[in-house]
């Protein structure tokens, strides 16, 4: 289940335990432990996103509603997915941004999509756009 807040997408993911992707303005809560932890996250949007996808990860996606977001290996590295109506995201740890997004460039040519927010190969700057 995903909260909106601010400028921040709050997924819960067990019982007191919750995923924070983005900047919250508000402080932690008395008794939250506040771990941060970078990421890098890709945007998949488009009709041929849930193609390029079914290509690069291991799970069914066939069975996930929008606003679920899930643990599962993207290209063969440890990755969190979410679908955010008909968009996806991949967020990944940002040593492996380089190589995963030029992994994700090359399936979104490959579907005649459109490629946004890299500075050369394999550099995000900013989200990957799958649009055919």
């Amino acid at each position: 289940r995903f909260i909106a807040q601010d400028d921040a997408l709050i997924a819960s993911v067990a019982a007191r335990q919750f995923l924070i992707l983005g900047q919250p303005h508000a402080e932690a809560p008395t008794g939250v432990l506040r771990l941060e932890h970078p990421c890098v996250e890709f945007a998949l949007e488009g009709p041929a996103a849930p193609d390029l996808l079914a290509e690069v990860v291991s799970a069914n996606l066939d069975g996930c509603a929008p606003e679920t977001w899930f643990c599962t290996r993207v290209c063969g590295l440890d990755a969190v997915l979410y679908r955010h109506n008909d968009d996806w995201r991949v967020v990944c740890a940002p040593a492996e941004a380089p190589w995963l997004g030029e992994a994700l460039a090359e399936r979104v040519r490959a579907h005649a999509g459109e490629v946004e927010g890299l500075d050369h190969p394999g550099t995000p700057t900013q989200a990957e756009g799958a649009t055919p």
